[in-house]
């Protein structure tokens, strides 16, 4: 079972996923990239993307949708530097 949000983000987790995740870490420079099974609950990270003043390859990021087919994606964003990163949007 996948750990569930201490904050309610307002996303209808009522239904379990089970399969592929796709996790994107939003950084000035670079996009961390990992990929996780909800069956064996492990993640490994994929080569990091150069950011181009802040905006992603999205060819690259379509690439990557396409090649994993995710159940779910978990996008992150550093809010300010002394709080920690937290999701944005789970789809």
């Amino acid at each position: 079972m996948l750990a569930m949000p201490e904050q309610d983000y307002g996303l209808d987790m009522s239904y379990p996923l089970e399969g592929t995740l796709l996790a994107f870490d939003f950084g000035s420079k670079k996009m961390g990239i990992a990929v996780g099974q909800t069956i064996t609950m492990t993640a490994t990270a994929l080569d990091p993307i150069k950011m181009q003043d802040g905006i992603p390859n999205w060819d690259v990021l379509t690439q990557l949708i396409k090649k994993w087919q995710p159940c779910a994606i978990v996008v992150l964003s550093l809010i300010h530097i002394s709080e920690p990163t937290r999701p944005l949007y789970i789809s």
